[in-house]
């Protein structure tokens, strides 16, 4: 028996429809690095990049996902929208990286996020899951950060991308595509091995 145009049509539509509630109820576990929010007096960081890290981070959690950020002090007024994870051992970061993160985000503008950087991108496991987001301002730099050590991340499958973090908006829609793909991977690779 034939199925009409209407019925396949209304299938699709359904199916489209029910995989995007279905995205939304799948949340990831994303490890934010970057630079200090907060200072040790719970004063908000005047620096770009740390903006966005906490601009991204609550939208992220908004949508459902788990927010880590690694420090190695805990801060005063980092809000309820992040997981503070206090690591005094290099090891203990990587490993966390490695085992727990469904995505490592890292913008580099701190000595930390660019230590980070630079042990994240050695890694096969963890580059995999890593996408870097730079400074636009950082598209022509010729330092080692940038050409060397963002190279082996690229190496390794690392997503890089250079944004303004002086347009939140712009950084958190690339950033929204990223999450949704991954969301949409995490489902279905969840669904099959249900099967």
């Amino acid at each position: 028996m034939a199925i009409h145009t209407d019925n396949r049509t209304h299938v699709l539509t359904d199916f489209v429809t029910r995989l995007k509630e279905a995205k939304k109820e799948t949340p990831l576990t994303v490890f934010i690095c970057g630079p200090a929010v907060f200072n040790g007096n719970g004063k908000r960081s005047r620096r770009h990049g740390a903006r966005i890290r906490d601009f991204v981070s609550k939208k992220i959690a908004e949508g459902g996902s788990e927010v880590f950020w690694g420090e190695h002090r805990v801060f005063k007024g980092v809000g309820k929208h992040v997981t503070l994870k206090r690591f005094t051992d290099a090891d203990n970061e990587v490993h966390f990286a490695e085992k727990s993160a469904d995505l490592i985000l890292i913008f580099p503008d701190s000595a930390g996020s660019l230590a980070e950087l630079g042990a994240f991108s050695l890694h096969n496991g963890i580059a995999i899951n890593m996408v870097i987001v730079f400074d636009a301002r950082r598209r022509s730099d010729t330092g080692f950060v940038v050409k060397a050590i963002a190279r082996a991340a690229k190496t390794r499958k690392a997503q890089i991308t250079f944004q303004d973090y002086r347009r939140p908006g712009d950084v958190w829609r690339f950033v929204e595509r990223v999450v949704s793909r991954l969301q949409t991977i995490k489902l279905t690779s969840k669904s099959y091995a249900e099967l």
